[in-house]
Parts: structure tokens; sequence; C-alpha cells
């Protein structure tokens, strides 16, 4: 069927051409624009560069904060140069310099051939400056060369790039930022966020989930996306100076995903010192879905006095106490042995609190465990001869079985 559209396309083509022979067909082709060539030399042959150092400056500083430095500036031409600092903002930057933020020690004087000055630049941000990243241009010298395509301002030669980071320091702590668990298919879980206010005014918030889907990607293992149906965020719309708010995050994990299920909520705190992405909690579920059959294990008995049967399952990571107990049958040659552990070992590894973050003991505890194990011994006394079989039904990962026959 292609080639037959194909033929049929190429024989119209051909009576168009037939039929349109005699007609002349113009084709505008497009006219080349001139470039002028720049001469380099040129463009800088009525200029005066002077060496400062340094070319860039950045600074961080808090709303009502100053802060100074030295400039070093070296005139290695033949002849005097007239020096004049003085600060120039471009349009193209959102958050502006302003010239009455900056002030210098001096101001026009002339730097002689060959010699060397240094002139101390004050940085004051002024009271009310929000925040974010302020951008302007310090120059020195009149000296400027035109480029040979329009633009903005003239290109000082002789300047040296400011910039100002004005930041608030927050006073909401949040913990934890991120909440990684296991959690079985069909299951609800339920998860805490402390928001702390350490400042002397209410803050409103109000937490919600951000769809990101796409950022993440993990081709062995699928993720799915958390939405409204699947998540209940409860929290205080205010939290009350000098003091803590918990933010309870329910999820309910539907019975047929798998893989890993992910949210991020933002809590939306007015705090002007937070940023966005530092309110933000991650939250990374790794889906497991407990095996319908048993492992089995078959072992051979024969005069023996004692079988002794180990399993142990263990769990790592935040939240590791959580670990559910591991169904255990064992049948010997003539039917179901109905057991209880003889013996059951827990455990726990603990670590101190992480010093770096702030004293959440009234809430976490000043001990944090890392590790737990969980171990049970079955021990079953003049087992009869023949072929026996342990049946294991884990609600973990993973589980380590040891048979003894003495």
């Amino acid at each position: 069927m292609k080639y037959l559209v194909v033929a049929s396309l190429m024989a119209l083509l051909a009576v168009a051409v037939s039929a349109h022979a005699s007609e002349v067909v113009s084709v505008s082709q497009p006219v080349p624009i001139p470039v002028e060539r720049v001469d380099i030399e040129k463009v800088y042959e009525n200029v005066t560069k002077i060496v400062v150092e340094p070319k860039y400056k950045h600074l961080r500083l808090m709303p009502g904060d100053e802060k100074t430095f030295t400039v070093k500036l070296k005139n290695p031409n033949e002849k005097d140069v007239v020096v004049e600092p003085r600060v120039v903002t471009f349009p193209i930057f959102d958050n502006l310099v302003g010239k009455d933020w900056v002030s210098f020690d001096k101001s026009k004087f002339v730097l002689k051939a060959g010699e060397s000055a240094e002139i101390k630049v004050t940085v004051k941000v002024p009271e009310d400056a929000g925040k974010g990243y302020y951008n302007s241009m310090v120059v020195f010298t009149n000296d400027s060369i035109q480029m040979p395509y329009p633009s903005v301002r003239p290109i000082y030669v002789n300047q040296m790039s400011l910039s100002v980071n004005v930041w608030v320091p927050p006073v909401v702590r949040i913990y934890p930022r991120f909440i990684d668990d296991r959690v079985e298919a069909g299951g609800s879980y339920e998860y805490k966020i402390y928001v702390e206010n350490t400042g002397d005014h209410p803050l409103k918030m109000n937490p919600s989930l951000v769809r990101e889907e796409g950022v993440y990607y993990d081709p062995f293992s699928p993720v799915t996306w958390m939405d409204d149906s699947l998540v209940t965020i409860e929290a205080p719309k205010v939290i009350e100076p000098k003091s803590k708010a918990v933010v309870k995050v329910k999820v309910n994990v539907p019975s047929s995903v798998k893989g890993i299920l992910r949210a991020s909520l933002n809590l939306n705190v007015e705090d002007p010192g937070l940023d966005e992405w530092m309110q933000r909690i991650d939250l990374n579920l790794q889906v497991y879905e407990k095996p319908s059959e048993p492992f089995v294990k078959t072992f051979a008995v024969e005069n023996a006095t004692k079988v002794t049967i180990t399993v142990s399952t263990s769990n790592y990571g935040k939240g590791a106490e959580k670990l559910d107990e591991v169904d255990v049958r064992v049948v010997s040659p003539v039917g179901v042995v109905n057991l209880k552990p003889s013996r059951v070992v827990e455990e726990v590894r603990v670590s101190l609190s992480d010093s770096k973050l702030p004293p959440w003991e009234e809430v976490e505890g000043i001990y944090t465990v890392t590790g737990y194990k969980r171990t049970e011994v079955y021990t079953i006394e003049n087992p009869v001869d023949g072929v026996w079989k342990v049946e294991v039904l884990p609600s973990s990962e993973s589980f380590s079985l040891v048979v003894e026959v003495e």
C-alpha cells in the first residue's frame, strides 16, 4: 500500500510539472547580512586599563548588617589615571545593590603611573531589605568600550562585580526532614513531624502534598506517587511562639501497589527565613508484599537426641525496632509439631542522638535505635527418624535459618 501511495504522488507531481512547464518560477534567495569585523586593538586604543583585585566580591549579610572589604588598584601604565569609584546598576538583575548601600573611603583621586592604591568599600544592607540575591557593579574609572551590537550599558573596563546574599535566619526547626520506611501493601501507617517555633511571634502553617512525578526514576523498582486519596495530614494552623507542634501524616498503602511509594510534603510555614526546599518533607516508603508460600528447608534425622532450629530476622535504620515476627512451622515424618520458641533473643543497636540536630530529647529521646535483631530458638527432644521440614513465612525481606541435629 505504501508503494501505491508513493507512485500516485509521483504521478501527480509529473502532471503538475508538465502543466506548468512553460512558466518560469523564481525563488528568492536570502540576502546575506554584512557583518562588520571588529578590530580589538581599535576598541581598546582609547581605553586605559588598570589592575583591579578582586574582580568579584560576594557577601552574605542580614538586613541591617554591614561589611567592609579592601579593593587593590594598580596602574601599570605610563600615564596617570583618574579614579572615581561608584556603583552602576543593570536592569537585567532582579534585585539590585542600591547606590545607597555602598560607600567608599576615597572619592575622586589620581592614581599615578606605576603606583598602587587601596580603597575600602563598605556595604550596609537596609533594615527593610528582603531576602534574596542582589547584584551590581563597582566601577573605578570611566573607561569603557562600546560593543558592535546594541547593549544596555557601555562595557566598563575597570570594574568589579558585587553580589550580596541577604539572608534571614529561620526561627523554625523541623525534624525529621526525610522519612524512610518499609511498609506492607494494604497497611496503614502514621508518621510524626515535629515543628518548633523558636521565635517570639506566632507562625501560620498549612501543610500540603507536592506532586513531583518524573523527578525520580528507578528502572528496577516502580515508583508510585501518593496523592490526597492516600495521605491524610493533621496539623495545627498556627505554631505559637516558643512551642512545638506535631504534624501527623497518615498513609494508607494500597493493596495493589508495588515497589516504592513516594511523596513530598511542603509544610508551608510562614517563616521568612525558611526557603521552600528547607521545609520539604520527603517520604520514601518501600512496599513489601508478604509471600503466600513459605520457604521450605528439609533435613534428615537418624538416631538423634535433639534438633535445634534457629530463625533470625534483622532490621536497620530509622524505625529498626519495628520488626514483625516470623511464622515458623515444623513438620515431622508423622505430622505437624506444635512448637513454641524455647528461647527468644532480642539484640538492639543504639547510638546517641546527633548533636548537630536541635535538642529533641523531649520527643525523640537521647538514644536512637539504629539496628534490631530478633532470634527465635526451637528445640525438639528425641526426634523421630526420617525426613523433617521447616517452613518459614517471613514478614521481613530476609532471614537466617540454622538447623542443628545432635
